[in-house]
């Protein structure tokens, strides 16, 4: 895993945050963050009892990015390119991080319209358009609360599903029909959210709080242990065989683009979508800060 000088104050600062967010008292806010600074193991759950600590944060997050989803669909089938629409506001969904905060004011549609004219580089969109219709089975990891309502989303547009289905003139239906593959089928998509709450990144609990279930196969990771990230040598068997079998694997958030780029085996089949918040990130990558990451690997 890639680490830069300039993580270190973002992790800080996400202890710090996550921390308040479950401990009133300052005093016991500084005895635990000294403990951070000093290196030490942090629990915060043993020192709470609360296994799930940012739960009420996470189903805000979500409740948050759902009032906007009748919108951002109609958003999308009102835009020549769906998928690209689709795509743009599945990686913006990542400003829904409670560690970077979000100012949602203003109207839903003004939102969808700033989240969605962000810096892109079409050309790697395309790569991934081209890649989702040779594909047959898509392996999708998920990242933050709120961010997976937009994930839902992309994945209705891909799938065929609701209002995407097509037949109407209102949408391509779906990035495989719109390349002409529609012989082949619609890829089967799997989408693999965190066993353990950590954070504020998404469970089962949270996805089928969203419908993310109702779209696609929804599945955990099956790591035993709270990490806010991807390690692809702890996952279970299932997930392990899915991710070795996949034609495509779609990768969500820096946590898990910083652990999956370096994996081999993703060589040729893993494309990575992000916000990019991260200067060191974005320096490697060439991309603008606050642009959209799509990168094909």
């Amino acid at each position: 895993m890639r680490v830069w000088p300039e993580c270190v104050p973002c992790v800080l600062r996400m202890s710090l945050e996550t921390i308040r967010a479950v401990v009133d008292d300052e005093d016991e806010v500084a005895r635990l963050f000294d403990k951070v600074l000093a290196c030490q193991d942090l629990s915060v759950v043993r020192s709470t009892g609360d296994g799930d600590l940012l739960g009420e944060a996470k189903a805000h997050q979500n409740e948050l990015a759902l009032s906007l989803l009748p919108a951002a669909r109609e958003f999308v089938l009102s835009s020549p390119d769906p998928f690209l629409a689709a795509v743009k506001l599945a990686a913006a969904g990542n400003v829904f991080d409670i560690m970077i905060g979000l100012d949602a004011g203003g109207p839903s549609s003004e939102l969808l319209a700033r989240m969605a004219s962000r810096w892109v580089d079409e050309a790697q969109v395309e790569v991934f358009r081209e890649r989702l219709a040779e594909a047959r089975t898509v392996v999708y990891f998920t990242d933050n609360c709120g961010e997976i309502v937009f994930d839902r989303l992309l994945l209705e547009v891909v799938s065929g599903y609701g209002v995407f289905a097509g037949g109407d003139g209102t949408s391509d239906g779906g990035v495989v029909d719109r390349l002409g593959a529609a012989g082949r089928g619609r890829p089967e998509i799997t989408a693999v959210v965190r066993s353990l709450p950590v954070i504020n990144d998404a469970t089962l609990t949270e996805a089928r709080q969203v419908g993310l279930h109702e779209v696609v196969r929804v599945i955990e990771n099956g790591i035993s242990f709270a990490v806010p990230a991807t390690v692809l040598g702890e996952v279970s068997a299932e997930v392990a065989a899915l991710v070795r079998d996949a034609d495509l694997v779609v990768s969500k958030g820096g946590a898990n683009f910083e652990l999956l780029e370096e994996e081999d085996a993703l060589r040729g089949k893993v494309t990575f979508l992000l916000l990019g918040k991260c200067d060191p990130l974005c320096e490697t990558l060439e991309v603008p800060r606050d642009g959209l990451i799509v990168h094909n690997a």
